[in-house]
């Protein structure tokens, strides 16, 4: 799923200012990819000091939710 890290470094490119999270989020949304691409490009992507580790199952739904089709 190389598309999605060509789309985050496109917006991360195109909007310096935003953050890894908020360029990932970007990237993901209305996308339809799953939980698992999303995890693992997260991961490889976004910045550790973007959120707050206790809190990265949260962000993770959050994220799948914003890649949902929308109807």
């Amino acid at each position: 799923m190389y598309q999605l890290q060509q789309r985050f470094e496109k917006i991360a490119g195109d909007k310096p200012r935003l953050s890894s999270y908020m360029a990932f989020a970007e990237a993901v949304q209305e996308t339809g990819v799953s939980e698992d691409v999303i995890r693992r490009w997260f991961r490889k992507l976004v910045d550790t000091d973007d959120y707050a580790k206790s809190e990265s199952q949260a962000v993770i739904r959050h994220l799948v939710k914003l890649a949902e089709p929308s109807k």
